[in-house]
């Protein structure tokens, strides 16, 4: 027997409250919708979604909760049922103007932020009671457990569903827009595995699931106006709905650092900013939301295998997009999420980079995670005041970078040298993996980072009271991406300069033997003319 919120005298024997059944179940859904189906598998898919919308405007709220199940779990699929396969969709387009035919046109309108989708999540918000239940057993294993762990420490410690017998967590409770992003979000774990060397890019098309995400990026992380202007402006609270909120809410220490304002000589202005794993505002919540559950379902971590071609290059657009969004930020109290949005992510984001550039495959789609990687670690590319970095003076790049470096100093030391044992154990004469060479280098070239980190570093042993409160961020930082035993080990120490010289060593054998084919070629084509 499941019950979420806690049973209370309000509540009827059979888990309704005036009519609504206070947490939807798959099964009981499936018995709902099979006893009265409202459109067949004979029906187009076009004249299905004509069929959804007709109910979306026409139904009452007290059947609304059914019908939302149902569209969902047709959109998405369960079990062997594959849904509508959003990423086999292909739409085509020319100079930035969509050309579909006319079924994947109607799918994306009806997914998209303005679309009926939203409409009937909207319904459904305003009654606190209405939840959609999702069962751990439904998910892949790695997010199952960190699920299952999260009680008590995260947004989702206060939506999860409990046995009442065991009371152990056995899956989530979730209102209709949490519902609807966090299926959303987990299809992105379903887009096949491509194989990379038989991978055909098309500029001209894409996906419906891809262009519905960075319409999602878009409408829910607006670079030009404030997250609480999203629409519809909802007249009820939904944060106050949640049980027990404000008891998983925890303060840190590095997210009280994290404001872009905060000058690295003027640490004096602590404020505490909430954790990012517990939604603070009425107002920003759908942004708090939307991007949570992008960067915690796309970032995790699968032992058995990497993310596919898509999902990896959709996580880069993601990240390039918290880096404008963030770099947007007005300083003004309407823009405080823009100024901490990136931060709040940035420890899960550096633990999927460690984790896949320790395992990923030694083939060319590296290329992917690695450009994800410099992706992440250039912030200064991704902002208007300065569109080459090489413009950016060494002051602009310590008073506007700096806080960023320090923050992420993992992901230029060690993912550095991460990279550089790879290339070390490949052929880089291969013309694919020398680009990849020689995009890292050129990041690593940059004419003032590698002067920051090590300043940073040098800040970090020396453990000087003037750099007091420069080392608890980075020791908290440290804490949060590698846990309490770590230790820091230098960019430059002992046996990572070992490696680095192995690499100088492969790379200058790899040029001579380039320059001695370029030759021999050369003497060739003189011989045959």
């Amino acid at each position: 027997m499941f019950s979420y919120p806690p049973v209370s005298s309000a509540h009827t024997v059979d888990g309704s409250f005036d009519g609504y059944h206070v947490a939807v179940a798959p099964t009981s859904l499936r018995m709902v919708s099979s006893g009265n189906s409202r459109w067949s598998s004979s029906h187009s898919l076009t004249e299905r979604i004509r069929l959804m919308s007709t109910y979306i405007e026409e139904e009452n709220e007290n059947d609304l909760y059914a019908l939302f199940y149902e569209i969902v779990t047709e959109i998405f699929g369960r079990g062997n049922c594959q849904g509508w396969e959003l990423d086999k969709l292909r739409l085509k387009k020319f100079d930035d103007q969509k050309y579909i035919s006319r079924e994947q046109n109607i799918v994306f309108n009806f997914l998209c932020s303005s679309g009926n989708i939203f409409k009937l999540c909207y319904k459904l918000l305003s009654n606190s009671l209405i939840k959609f239940t999702i069962y751990f057993s439904d998910l892949p294993i790695e997010l199952q457990q960190k699920l299952e762990r999260s009680y008590g420490q995260s947004y989702y410690g206060s939506r999860l569903l409990f046995n009442l017998d065991s009371n152990l967590p056995i899956g989530l409770s979730l209102n209709s827009f949490e519902y609807y992003m966090f299926n959303f979000a987990l299809y992105g774990l379903k887009l096949a595995v491509d194989d990379f060397s038989n991978y055909h890019v098309d500029l001209h098309e894409t996906s419906v699931y891809k262009s519905l995400c960075l319409d999602y990026f878009g409408y829910f992380l607006p670079l030009q106006n404030f997250a609480s202007m999203i629409q519809p402006q909802l007249t009820f609270n939904v944060l106050s709905s949640v049980p027990n909120q404000k008891q998983y809410t925890r303060t840190s220490k590095l997210l009280n650092f994290i404001k872009k304002d905060v000058a690295y000589n003027d640490l004096s202005n602590d404020k505490a900013v909430s954790s990012s794993w517990v939604l603070t505002s009425e107002a920003t919540w759908r942004s708090e939301l939307v991007s949570f559950y992008f960067a915690d379902i796309w970032l995790s971590c699968n032992i058995s295998s990497v993310p596919s071609i898509n999902l990896t290059k959709l996580i880069r657009c993601f990240i390039k997009h918290l880096h404008i969004y963030s770099n947007l930020a007005k300083h003004q109290p309407q823009d405080n999420l823009k100024s901490i949005l990136l931060a709040r992510h940035s420890i899960k984001i550096y633990q999927y980079l460690s984790y896949y550039m320790d395992c990923w495959p030694q083939d060319f789609s590296f290329r992917l995670l690695l450009e994800n990687w410099l992706c992440f670690i250039q912030p200064w590319r991704y902002d208007n005041l300065s569109n080459q970095q090489y413009s950016i003076t060494e002051n602009e790049m310590n008073d506007k970078w700096r806080v960023f470096i320090t923050r992420n100093l993992l992901c230029y030391t060690k993912l550095f040298y991460f990279a550089i044992k790879r290339f070390t154990c490949i052929d880089i004469c291969s013309p694919r993996y020398s680009v990849m060479v020689f995009r890292l280098l050129k990041v690593f070239t940059h004419p003032y980072l590698i002067k920051i980190i090590l300043d940073i570093e040098h800040m970090y042993i020396s453990n000087h009271q003037s750099h007091k409160k420069w080392n608890l961020l980075m020791s908290e930082c440290f804490i949060e991406a590698e846990g309490p035993l770590f230790k820091y080990e230098l960019m430059f120490s002992e046996e990572r300069t070992q490696e680095y010289k192995l690499f100088c060593l492969k790379l200058h054998k790899s040029l001579d033997h380039v320059t001695t084919e370029l030759n021999r070629f050369q003497e060739d084509k003189k011989k045959q003319e």
